[in-house]
């Protein structure tokens, strides 16, 4: 049976509760099923618990608040329901990795930490088992790419680090991401399988379509995805 819609429902539920108290048994009851219930489809459709997804969102909106706000941050923890400051900024930190205070003298919100609200293309990914085993066979235009470049290896794998420089960069600039995010692995197209190892480097970057880019930094990197026959899964 497919429970889409009951988890659409629990998210709407969720989205506009996130600074009331609200357990599995409020939500639950909420959208006429069983609290069990809801935890196995919500696990098996979203990948998470509810506990874990509402945790998520509350902290990634207290984040923007601190940014955005001058409200204290004891009043930002009352507001997304922590019990006190302490649980909130331990919270917060185990999350963000620098407390609240730091986070908001920075000035820079870390958007690769923070839990969007599931959207029902998101559950029905999850319901569908996630990425395909089989694929679909599609021909590709030439697709022009501004953002980073960066070198890395299997050993070192600097994936996440080239990730957070992309966003940190775009957030800094306040430039707008219009459509999706390519993230491309080159390769030596002279390697062979047998000579792969750990230590194998590669040019990993991080871009997005030129033309749905509405500003671009000069001195941003630029890649020619070649027009061709692709696998999409």
């Amino acid at each position: 049976m497919n429970h889409q819609g009951d988890i659409t429902k629990a998210v709407e539920y969720i989205e506009k509760s996130l600074t009331k108290r609200i357990t599995i048994e409020d939500i639950a009851s909420h959208i006429f099923i069983t609290p069990f219930r809801l935890h196995r489809i919500f696990l098996a459709h979203t990948g998470r618990s509810i506990a874990y997804y509402i945790k998520k969102r509350r902290l990634t909106e207290a984040a923007k608040t601190l940014i955005n706000s001058d409200k204290s941050i004891l009043d930002i923890a009352m507001e997304y329901c922590y019990n006190s400051q302490e649980a909130f900024t331990r919270a917060f930190r185990n999350l963000f990795e620098v407390t609240p205070a730091r986070y908001r003298i920075g000035k820079k919100h870390k958007v690769y930490c923070y839990q969007y609200p599931l959207s029902e293309k998101n559950i029905f990914y999850h319901a569908q088992g996630g990425i395909s085993h089989t694929p679909q066979i599609i021909l590709q235009d030439e697709i022009k790419l501004v953002g980073i470049t960066m070198a890395s290896s299997f050993l070192e794998n600097r994936t996440i680090d080239a990730w957070k420089a992309f966003y940190e960069i775009c957030n800094k600039l306040a430039l707008p991401i219009v459509k999706g995010i390519y993230s491309i692995f080159i390769y030596d197209s002279n390697i062979k399988i047998k000579e792969i190892s750990m230590q194998l480097e590669f040019s990993l970057i991080i871009g997005i379509d030129e033309k749905n880019a509405q500003t671009t930094p000069e001195w941003f990197d630029t890649y020619t995805l070649p027009a061709g026959k692709y696998a999409v899964f």
